[in-house]
């Protein structure tokens, strides 16, 4: 049961005797043992008290700072709470929320089917009830994969009604597909295009615990929504006066419904992993060229790809003499183009340190010690003399990411850390070139403008290695 397990994790985690906890809800020792073992349980007038005596306990026990992280393994989804009675809120809605659904059960009431839906108000439960619910599920299928939609503002604007606060934590590696949809008339035409947090960093965020799939849409959003498929809709609004709402449908055939609507709004496919775009570049080589037509306008290299590489020194990673010969001629054109170029020191140091490079939907190698400088003083060499005059090396900390602006679209470029997996997300927006060199000055980053004296600094560095 819900209930029993919810409370077994939480004494443990409060690290009090069960006898003191069966008092502090008016228990005998023996009505917890039958509770926690599942053949007695509150009876339904007495969910209230008992649900806010137990978290009163509980949360005068577990609150310090920083104590929702001792909580990640059965809430996912949590956040950082300001005081004691944040948390008691919230256990106390936890434990009322899993005796309500207990109680469905035992009387045989289908949640899955019935028209009923639950429905929440004001900040405060909207944001516990959504960590509540979602960390419900999650603990519940931790070893199934899931999929979700999403229309919330995830990457332009912010999550509304405090919902920013929020922290997940994929402790069981769970495989989570998160289908986004994105309306780029909305972005473009919002006064917060241009005031946005960065989406480039919030997207290296999600990947990092989601396999993100990105989806432009013609849907207009009148209200923000989370579709977990097979399992619930959550959709939240506002009320006259503007007070958050929350609201919770489980009905299996309306989940269907909803899924069919949100695929029909889903307009162009906007991200692919790595056999996706293989496969597209076999149908269709000029696509990686048409990059080119349109007009580069900077290119952000927070990894150290394959510039300076010929076709012949990447076979070994490619079998393909047409893959190589394409990637190369595409990053060869693009080194050539007038755009702007801002390598990261990260990706510059991590080749001086290790030789990794990345040849991108093909793999990384490795260039030897004695190799790295001649690469070094080639990749000079390569870059066009208009480019080179705007080549900025920057210090930020993301990472395993490139990303390349044209006049009307970019293209993010994305490797795991251990090199497993690699995506493309396409954003068609203008001016987002502009927009990215606004939001890192404005963020303060380090630049340091190309010079030769520059660039021997880091030929040196590998020099010092040789020794």
């Amino acid at each position: 049961m819900k209930a029993a397990s919810l409370i077994e994790d939480l004494i443990s985690v409060a690290d009090i005797a069960k006898k003191d906890f069966a008092k502090s809800v008016s228990m005998s020792a023996s009505g917890l043992s039958r509770f926690l073992t599942g053949q007695q349980f509150p009876s339904l007038t007495d969910h209230q008290s008992f649900s806010r005596e137990a978290a009163k306990l509980l949360s005068s026990v577990i609150y310090e700072p920083k104590c929702h992280l001792r909580l990640t393994a059965r809430f996912p989804c949590i956040y950082d709470f300001s005081s004691e009675n944040d948390l008691m809120v919230f256990l106390s809605s936890a434990i009322s929320y899993a005796l309500e659904y207990d109680f469905a059960i035992d009387h045989q009431v289908d949640l899955h089917y019935g028209a009923s839906e639950l429905f929440y108000y004001t900040h405060r439960r909207v944001l516990n009830m959504t960590c509540i619910i979602l960390s419900d599920l999650l603990h519940q299928e931790k070893n199934e994969t899931l999929e979700m939609f999403s229309a919330m503002p995830l990457l332009f604007g912010e999550l509304p009604y405090s919902l920013s606060r929020i922290i997940f934590t994929n402790e069981h590696q769970q495989r989570i597909i998160l289908n986004h949809s994105l309306n780029f008339e909305k972005a473009s035409l919002s006064e917060s295009y241009v005031k946005m947090n960065n989406p480039f960093g919030k997207i290296n965020q999600l990947e990092q615990d989601f396999d993100l799939c990105l989806w432009e849409t013609n849907y207009h959003y009148k209200q923000v929504y989370l579709l977990l498929k097979n399992h619930c809709l959550l959709t939240y609004d506002s009320l006259p006066d503007g007070t958050p709402s929350l609201r919770i449908i489980r009905n299996k055939n309306y989940l269907l419904h909803f899924l069919q609507f949100v695929k029909k709004c889903q307009i162009r496919k906007l991200s692919y992993n790595r056999d996706e775009v293989r496969q597209l570049l076999r149908n269709e080589p000029s696509l990686a060229m048409s990059l080119i037509k349109r007009e580069p306008q900077a290119l952000y290299s927070f990894i150290p790809l394959s510039y300076y590489l010929s076709p012949d020194e990447t076979a070994g990673i490619e079998e393909s003499q047409e893959q190589r010969e394409l990637m190369h001629c595409f990053l060869a054109a693009l080194m050539n183009t007038d755009a702007c170029f801002f390598p990261s020191g990260a990706s510059i140091g991590e080749f001086a340190r290790s030789g990794k490079t990345i040849v991108p939907f093909s793999g990384s190698l490795h260039i030897s010690k004695e190799e790295r400088i001649k690469m070094m003083h080639r990749l000079v060499s390569r870059i066009g003399p208009q480019m080179l005059e705007k080549t900025k090396v920057i210090y930020t900390s993301m990472s395993n990411a490139a990303i390349l602006c044209t006049k009307d679209l970019t293209l993010l470029y994305m490797i795991s850390p251990d090199d497993s997996s690699e995506k493309i997300h396409l954003f068609f927006l203008p001016n987002v070139a502009e927009y990215l060199e606004q939001d890192f000055h404005n963020k303060q980053f380090r630049l340091l403008e190309y010079t030769p004296a520059l660039w021997q600094s880091y030929i040196d560095e590998i020099r010092n290695r040789l020794k």
